[in-house]
């Protein structure tokens, strides 16, 4: 990973990306709705959200209004040679669509990257992610099955990575599935 990202945005703790374009059917509010929750079991976590769009204000408001400003960062648009970077800092990529995506191009440059990806289970998420095996698909619109304190996958991520659980085995799936589909 590139520690002068870890340094700029003095990430002490698990991270968590999204990137892509900030609208209403992206899903980041239900990232956001799920912080609460996941700060509980993991203090130190951080969001980073790469991107702009038509949501960004409303999205920007809810973070200030659930007090999450000290665990969510909002990066704004990078050029796409920056992303790798971002990519390899974080532990989890998530991609909460609730439209139906095509291929979810981002989904496999962050699991190429060395990110577990969650996505809802929807269009071609589906066909990058198998639950369990490349990563984990979760309902759309739901903020209860992103930070599910038990079975909800990013908390079974964060303690993976809190057991330094090689992430070898998923890249290899991905590199297959992806390798299958092109």
């Amino acid at each position: 990973y590139d520690k002068k990202i870890i340094e700029k945005y003095n990430l002490t703790g698990p991270v968590l990306l999204f990137v892509g374009r900030l609208a209403e059917q992206k899903g980041v509010q239900y990232i956001l709705k799920a912080m609460p929750e996941i700060i509980k079991k993991f203090q130190k976590v951080t969001l980073l959200v790469i991107g702009t769009g038509t949501a960004e204000e409303e999205l920007k408001q809810i973070t200030k209004d659930m007090d999450l400003t000290k665990n969510v960062i909002f990066v704004g648009a990078l050029p796409n040679t920056e992303l790798p970077k971002y990519y390899a800092a974080a532990d989890i990529f998530i991609a909460p669509s609730t439209d139906p995506e095509g291929l979810g191009l981002t989904l496999v440059e962050a699991a190429l990257s060395g990110c577990i990806p969650v996505g809802t289970d929807i269009g071609g998420i589906s066909d990058i992610i198998k639950d369990k095996k490349t990563g984990f698909l979760i309902k759309e619109r739901s903020a209860h099955r992103v930070r599910n304190h038990k079975a909800g996958p990013l908390f079974l991520v964060l303690r993976l990575k809190q057991l330094k659980s090689p992430q070898k085995p998923f890249n290899a799936t991905i590199q297959s599935t992806f390798n299958h589909l092109t």
